[in-house]
Parts: structure tokens; C-alpha cells; sequence
């Protein structure tokens, strides 16, 4: 069977011991409960993590306004743009805000901001079925207590969907090969072309006795 929104809710229902809903339209309690809530999960779950089915690339586009202070240039996010994963040059420091026109926007120096990015599926039918299925019991701990009034049940489901999110990310985390960013790569350009070098010096114990913070020594 294809991966729909109503097949979803059904997962949910199902989960919670009650009838199946033919749309989230039908004129019942388990339909308006599932369709108030079904987006706001299903967003939660795909930021969860960089899930296969809901990674996409895009060539943001610059906007025609610049930023008021702090950075050179201002890029418009997709319209379908939930989390950001990583900016292309990653060795460029950046913001993602809100512009003066209402919009999210990425601010940074780069010239060019080509983005990885979680969006909103809006296809179901490209949802895995890992994902799916933890929309579902996302799903079903929301709408627990008020269909069945049970607030136990709303625990015990939320309880599985940890449980099942982890071993989903595993699985999912298989597809490809692992991505290793390096986090100091803002710190390799020197004047002289050479790589530059972090040190830290954390003492045991500082004069009173307390631990104290890193003195981290960047030459």
C-alpha cells in the first residue's frame, strides 16, 4: 500500500485501539484530531534527523536586499525549508534569520550559499517506511489523551517513539557513506597559506581548587 496522510493516521489509530479513518476529512473526532495535528509532527520527525527521503540540495538565490550589519550577503531558503544540514563552504560563518520582509534567509560572506537542507515532504509516497511509521506514533501520543483520555497511553507511545527514532536513525544513517566535517576548518587560513594550530591548556585544578574553564590557545 502507498504511503499517504490518511494511511499514516491509521498507523496512529491504529496504535491507539481505534477505528481506521477513510480521510482526514471524514466528520469524526479521530479525523479533525489527526488532521490538526498531523503537519506540526510530521515536521518534528523529518528535523529530527538528516532522514535519505527528506535531504535535498538547492542554489539559494540572492536576495536583491543586504544585510543591515555583520555580513555582505542575504540568500532566500526554499519555501519547503525546515532544518539546515551544512552550507557548501564551510569554511564561511553564517546565520540563518528572518529578513525584513518576513522571509528566512541565510546570511553570510560567501558569494554563492548552495545549501543541503531537510524540506517539507508534501509527497508522502517518498516517505520511508521507517519514517512513516514514527509519524504515526508520534501521531498517535498526540492525539492520545484527547480521543481516549488515556494519559498513560500518551506516555507508553512516546516512550516507543524514542525507541523506535533511535533505531530508525541507525538504519537510516547506513545509507551512504559517513560525513566527516571538520569543525575547525574556519581556523586553516593564515596570512602565510600555512594550517593554523589549536591548542588547549586545561589545568587540573585552578589557585581555589575548582575546576576551571579551557584556556583554548590559537596561535
Amino acid at each position: 500500500m502507498a504511503i499517504s496522510k490518511t494511511s499514516i493516521c491509521n498507523i496512529a489509530l491504529t496504535h491507539l485501539g481505534e477505528r481506521s479513518i477513510n480521510t482526514v476529512d471524514d466528520d469524526n473526532q479521530r479525523s479533525r484530531l489527526c488532521k490538526l495535528r498531523f503537519e506540526d509532527v510530521l515536521k518534528i520527525v523529518l528535523t529530527s534527523h538528516a532522514w535519505t527521503c527528506a535531504v535535498k540540495r538547492h542554489d539559494c538565490q540572492k536576495s536583491t536586499s543586504t544585510p543591515i550589519w555583520g555580513f555582505d550577503n542575504m540568500f532566500n531558503l526554499p519555501s519547503d525549508f525546515l532544518r539546515l544540514i551544512q552550507l557548501q563552504e564551510v569554511t564561511q560563518p553564517y546565520r540563518i534569520e528572518v529578513s525584513s520582509e518576513g522571509n528566512l534567509v541565510i546570511l553570510t560572506d560567501s558569494s554563492t550559499a548552495k545549501i543541503r537542507y531537510i524540506h517539507l515532504v508534501e509527497n508522502y509516497s517518498l516517505l520511508s517506511h521507517e519514517v512513516a511509521n514514527l509519524v504515526g506514533i508520534r501521531l498517535a501520543s498526540e492525539i492520545a489523551e484527547p480521543l481516549t483520555s488515556k494519559t498513560q497511553l500518551k506516555n507508553s507511545l512516546f516512550e516507543r517513539y524514542m525507541v523506535e527514532l533511535a533505531q530508525a536513525r541507525s538504519l537510516d544513517s547506513m545509507q551512504g557513506t559517513p560525513e566527516v566535517i571538520d569543525n575547525y576548518s574556519w581556523l586553516n587560513v593564515r596570512n602565510e597559506g600555512s594550517q593554523a594550530q589549536v591548542t588547549f591548556d586545561i589545568p587540573v585544578t585552578d589557585s581555589s581548587g575548582n575546576n576551571p574553564s579551557p584556556n583554548w590557545n590559537v596561535p
